[in-house]
């Protein structure tokens, strides 16, 4: 799996989660190892979310409603029949908080058999 761009700025926080950085340059196909719930936001606004962690990287990824319908739809709604699955993240940008932002995607379809 190609490495993200050192200098790309999201490399340079010690975030929990992945971003859009640690993506960026190229699809990344992952294998999904699990599927949690936990708390992200500010210190005022924190709220239950879904996380998702990858055999392919260190760190999980917070599952949005976007992604969320994605993964669904390729692997039906009960996230346990997600564990093993694979799915391709891409880097985008998307209109958040008034703003565009970057942002991970999971891409529609599910990756070719054998891609890694």
């Amino acid at each position: 799996m190609p490495e993200p761009s050192p200098s790309h700025i999201d490399t340079f926080f010690d975030d929990p989660y992945i971003k859009a950085g640690h993506v960026a340059g190229a699809d990344r196909t992952v294998t999904i190892t699990k599927v949690d719930r936990g708390l992200v936001g500010s210190d005022n606004d924190k709220q239950v979310r879904p996380i998702i962690s990858f055999h392919e990287f260190p760190k999980p990824m917070v599952l949005n409603k976007t992604n969320a319908k994605r993964i669904r739809a390729l692997y039906g709604p009960d996230t346990a029949a997600w564990l093993g699955k694979r799915i391709t993240l891409y880097a985008t940008t998307c209109d958040a908080f008034g703003e565009e932002v970057d942002c991970i995607r999971v891409r529609k379809e599910p990756p070719p058999n054998g891609q890694v």
